[in-house]
């Protein structure tokens, strides 16, 4: 679909005229006698659709006119009040005013008039009950705490006017009068929990049919939202002050042009899953970041169906009904069984915000499981605040997908966690400063999702004490999932332009620019040859014209003919083209560098050596020397090597780490279970600790740094 604009909306009907005054009683019964009686659709932001939509088919049903109504409320683009951004950001205005006007067309294609009010919500029905006789309203509930205020205010108005406030349930998979009856009362404290009782008590509900060609009511004949019209709302209007053209613009490196409104989702779900037959061939979840060899941030290993799923393009339902039937037709696969799980995970969060209240808006988090915990505070860290939103943290995996959301408004989830963990356990800021620049940014917007996920999976993993100085990095599944979901650095190179120079290994470590070999003395410059650890073997390269990964021999590509970039790496400076790591890094050994030491281990096994030579040398230069760094190789996420070569690598670990005297067993300890089983330490998939251990199973050792 064309990316729509303001200017299509040209018949919009909207704006507030002032109330006349008082009249007498007489008079008023005599007005209220030829008000013309409607019915009133209130279509929000989260559905903003005509199929699967139960208060549309109830309102027509009626068989009275009906009213479909939506409102720009300023309180949804006021300032947030931590962080003083938009509540509503430019991406997720833009993609609105696109579904408003998408929804505006495909009710016209029905013979009905989309009415559009830019004001304070209670004072737009205050105006409506003046105009018309109401018999109801019609709605879907909400719930999030400033939402259901916004409801109240609204009820309370049509009350003091004998009108009825009528809501339904209609955002989830599964409703709300379909849950085990214990469910809301003692909702589980676990994901697993919660799947486990709707799977087995409860069920999806068939979609609401919307009413056939002939069966819907007229819209209303008089009245003000019969007689005026004018155009939508624009984004300075909305108090969003930027370059209309910056802001329309589709950033060409996105994986999706997305565009607002129910015909694009419905459209992109047949592109997605018939034609594409993306849930057999390229489907693997956003998050499924668990699976070794799997990859969780390639263009078309997720639906990109969440901003539709958010404003309610697209019901959850209708999907599920539509992966049914691919079920049907072409076979199960991991792909649908996947997707369906993402549903319900989706379901947790919004059932859990309904549960957990205003406690996921709290600093010490859902049943207090956050409270104790130190947070840093003051000038450095809105310093820091601002180098993780504008992706200058020195962690190219942070700073890719945090560069990605700024231009996009999106990014994988994969790539949320990964940031959002480096925020709270080594950056050490409040959560929630994090919380609202997402609910900003985000195109895929959604309250309970947005900070049900911050309070139950993030904020939960924060350590009770902030970092140390020195400290190495605490997210290693930035460093691990890095070489699993990006092996040849190509998302990095895509967002992070300084690094295409550099080979994956360099890309998504620069820091490894600063490894020297040991045998150089301590005041000569590092050549060419020692800018890699010893035992890195320079990686094979991609070309930059077809992406093709060729080996490092290849003095051309082999599929296009280009030439392999010669030295053209090695005049960057790592704090000049990139910044340095703000927290002190970590390395991740490749899968040559593991075959190595699993090589030396099998090797010092046959002579019965007592030790595997791990250690190097490395210098850290912030433009003067800070001091010499050790390293050693932990058991974090340690590949499964022959049986016959395990204990030798126990040995070697053991004999390193009393050499070094660094990051002892303390450092497994900060991952351990909290708040009542909510979430463990390691983030995803609810395995590893917040500080050196990474993904189950990820082939590969964490070498762990300190300044010796």
């Amino acid at each position: 679909a064309e990316r729509a604009s303001a200017s299509d909306a040209s018949h919009f009907h909207s704006t507030v005229q002032t109330p006349r005054p008082p009249a007498s009683p007489a008079s008023a019964l005599s007005e209220e006698m030829q008000k013309e009686q409607v019915v009133i659709v209130w279509h929000k932001c989260t559905d903003l659709r005509l199929h699967d939509h139960e208060t549309s088919s109830i309102a027509h049903a009626t068989g009275l006119p009906v009213i479909h109504l939506f409102v720009f409320d300023p309180f949804w683009f006021a300032p947030l009040p931590l962080t003083k951004l938009p509540k509503t950001g430019v991406h997720r205005a833009t993609f609105l005013l696109e579904s408003v006007v998408n929804l505006h067309l495909n009710l016209q294609r029905h013979g009905q008039r989309l009415h559009v009010f830019h004001g304070p919500t209670e004072e737009i029905f205050k105006h409506l009950c003046v105009e018309y006789q109401i018999k109801f309203v019609c709605a879907f509930s909400e719930v999030c705490s400033q939402e259901l205020r916004l409801d109240e205010r609204v009820r309370a108005v049509l009350a003091t006017n004998g009108v009825q406030l009528r809501l339904y349930w209609g955002f989830t998979l599964y409703h709300l009068d379909d849950l085990p009856a214990d469910l809301m009362r003692r909702f589980p404290k676990t994901y697993s929990a919660f799947r486990r009782l709707v799977e087995e008590r409860s069920r999806v509900r068939a979609e609401v049919r919307c009413p056939e060609d002939g069966c819907w009511s007229p819209p209303p004949t008089s009245g003000s939202a019969h007689a005026s019209a004018t155009r939508l709302p624009t984004l300075a209007e909305l108090g969003l002050c930027v370059d209309g053209q910056a802001a329309s613009r589709v950033d060409e490196r996105a994986p999706v042009a997305w565009v607002g409104g129910e015909q694009a989702a419905l459209g992109w779900v047949q592109e997605y899953i018939w034609r594409r037959d993306g849930l057999s061939r390229q489907y693997v979840g956003a998050t499924n970041t668990m699976t070794e060899g799997k990859c969780a941030i390639g263009a078309e290993s997720t639906t990109k169906l969440s901003p539709w799923l958010a404003h309610g393009c697209l019901s959850a339902r209708t999907l599920h009904a539509e992966v049914e039937a691919y079920e049907n037709a072409r076979g199960k696969s991991k792909g649908t069984y996947w997707l369906k799980h993402e549903l319900i995970w989706r379901d947790f969060l919004r059932f859990g915000a309904l549960a957990w209240g205003d406690e996921i808006f709290k600093l010490d988090g859902i049943d207090g499981g956050l409270r104790g915990i130190s947070w840093e505070r003051g000038p450095d860290a809105r310093d820091a605040l601002q180098r993780w939103i504008q992706g200058g943290t020195g962690y190219p995996f942070v700073d890719a997908f945090m560069r990605e959301l700024a231009a996009t408004g999106y990014t994988t989830h994969c790539g949320r966690e990964c940031a959002c963990w480096f925020l709270v356990r080594d950056l050490a800021l409040d959560w929630r400063l994090g919380g609202e620049y997402f609910e900003s940014i985000l195109i895929d917007y959604e309250p309970s999702a947005n900070w049900g996920n911050w309070a139950y999976r993030i904020a939960t993993t924060a350590p009770r004490a902030p970092p140390t100085f020195n400290e190495p990095v605490r997210t290693t599944e930035m460093l691990l999932w890095a070489q699993q979901h990006d092996p040849h650095a190509l998302h990095v190179k895509r967002w992070l332009p300084e690094l295409a120079c550099l080979p994956a290994a360099i890309a998504l470590e620069p820091w490894r620019l600063l490894a020297i070999d040991v045998a150089s003395p301590a005041h000569e410059q590092p050549t060419q040859q020692q800018l890699l650890p010893p035992k890195v073997r320079v990686p094979d390269w991609t070309c930059a014209t077809c992406t093709l990964l060729n080996a490092a021999r290849a003095s051309e590509c082999e599929a296009c003919g280009m030439m392999k970039p010669e030295g053209c790496w090695a005049d960057f400076v790592l704090g000049q083209d990139y910044p340095m790591p703000v927290v002190k890094p970590q390395c991740v050994p490749r899968k040559d560098e593991i075959d190595d030491l699993e090589a030396a281990a099998a090797q010092k096994q046959q002579t019965r050596a007592a030790e595997v030579p791990l250690a190097t040398d490395i210098s850290i230069n912030h433009r003067q020397r800070v001091g010499g760094v050790s390293c050693r190789a932990t058991a974090s996420a340690r590949p499964r090597a022959p049986r016959g070569l395990q204990s030798e690598l126990m040995r070697a670990e053991s004999s390193a780490s009393n050499a070094s005297g660094t990051l002892g067993g303390a450092s497994q300890s900060e991952g351990e279970r909290r708040d009542g089983g909510r979430c463990r330490g390691g983030g995803a998939g609810g395995r590893g600790s917040g500080r050196g251990r990474g993904p189950r199973g990820r082939r590969g050792a964490v070498l762990q740094h300190s300044l010796a």
